[in-house]
């Protein structure tokens, strides 16, 4: 199963599992998304609370379905719970590249190459996508003198996660067997041109809102 199932299995057994972690999944998503976009951890200051409230609209105008996506428990666990952890993969990456160099922090290991497993068995769309800028993160921060042994174990993790899930012989059974008749090489292929275009001109059409939303922003700032 993705990691996702595992979760949703235990935020539907005690409720207090449900009640206490899946807001606090909810409300880590922003914090993350604003360390990744600016490279530092929010103050606690009116102007970065007022950035954060953009990220969270600009989030739930991009997204097609966010009432079920934040709310419904099995899309909740699968997809919501999964970007949190992707994000949060990445939040020490950020931190660390664009900031003065700090000691190597060896105790990271572990729990970084835990955070890039789980990230990496997070559901099979994003994977591939993660796992190239992981690739480039790595190498830059190779070129840059700053790599780390936590950086390594996550990205080990990371690409250890995501084969594991995606040859999982769970994939013969889930949603038909989609997922191993359709590799993601092969359906670009087959896609072609046009209908990789169609599909990022889709997106920008469902993404308008968040995108007015964030100019109007920009402009008001």
């Amino acid at each position: 199963p993705r990691i996702g199932d595992v979760l949703l299995m235990m935020v539907n057994g005690p409720r207090w599992i449900h009640l206490l972690a899946t807001p606090l999944v909810q409300l880590s998503l922003v914090p993350l998304a604003f360390i990744v976009a600016f490279a530092r951890v929010p103050r606690a200051t009116l102007r970065d609370l007022a950035v954060m409230i953009v990220l969270q609209l600009a989030i739930w105008l991009i997204t097609p379905i966010p009432g079920i996506v934040y709310f419904y428990r099995p899309f909740a666990t699968n997809y919501l719970w999964s970007i949190a952890t992707m994000l949060a993969l990445f939040a020490p990456y950020r931190l660390e590249l664009a900031n003065p160099a700090r000691a190597a922090r060896p105790w990271l290991v572990p729990s970084m190459f835990v955070l890039g497993w789980c990230a990496g068995m997070g559901n099979e769309h994003t994977g591939p996508t993660a796992m190239l800028a992981m690739a480039c993160l790595i190498v830059w921060a190779w070129r840059t003198h700053r790599l780390r042994a936590w950086m390594i174990a996550g990205a080990l993790g990371l690409f250890i996660g995501y084969p594991m899930l995606f040859l999982a012989p769970g994939q013969a059974q889930r949603y038909a067997g989609m997922a191993t008749k359709n590799a993601p090489l092969k359906v670009l292929m087959e896609r072609g041109v046009t209908g990789n275009t169609g599909i990022v001109l889709d997106f920008l059409g469902e993404a308008q809102l968040a995108i007015d939303f964030v100019i109007l922003a920009v402009l008001v700032a």
